[in-house]
């Protein structure tokens, strides 16, 4: 899963029979050539949330943008991981992010994009785990009202 943790930094956590590691990684940065002024579009702006898939397990992710900004932030209830995401591109129906979680939470870091597939949206992650090595998740993110 993205939750991954333990104690100081490097470790390995089992949870619901799944190995989790822990991630040293630096984040990506920057922004993609000739987006430097990315902004969230109106229609990309809102809550969106559903189940994802990584390996054998599934659990719920939850995205917040505001139309206008660069930033947005991203939730994994179950892990307790929140962290903030980075506008990198824009393109018509993809947007893609850099994910940063806070220093120390055991949260990996990685590449969140975005892809329009009619009212919902086509989540995929993906991150490097010094313990796992690459890792990803992807399922679909419908909006969620009020």
């Amino acid at each position: 899963m993205v939750l991954l943790g333990a104690l100081g930094g490097l470790g390995v956590l089992t949870l619901c029979g799944l190995a989790i590691g822990v991630a040293l990684v630096d984040p990506p940065t920057g922004t993609a050539e000739g987006s430097t002024d990315a902004e969230v579009p109106a229609e990309w702006a809102g809550t969106w949330s559903g189940e994802v898939e990584q390996g054998s397990s599934t659990f719920n992710v939850t995205i917040t943008l505001k139309e206008g900004s660069a930033e947005g932030s991203l939730e994994i209830p179950s892990s307790g991981c929140t962290g903030e995401l980075g506008l990198n591109s824009v393109e018509e129906k993809r947007l893609e992010f850099r994910l940063e979680f806070p220093s120390g939470s055991g949260c990996v870091n990685g590449t969140v994009v975005l892809e329009k597939s009619g009212e919902e949206l086509r989540y995929s992650w993906s991150g490097e785990s010094s313990v796992m090595g690459g890792i990803d998740s992807s399922g679909t993110l419908s909006p969620q009202s009020g």
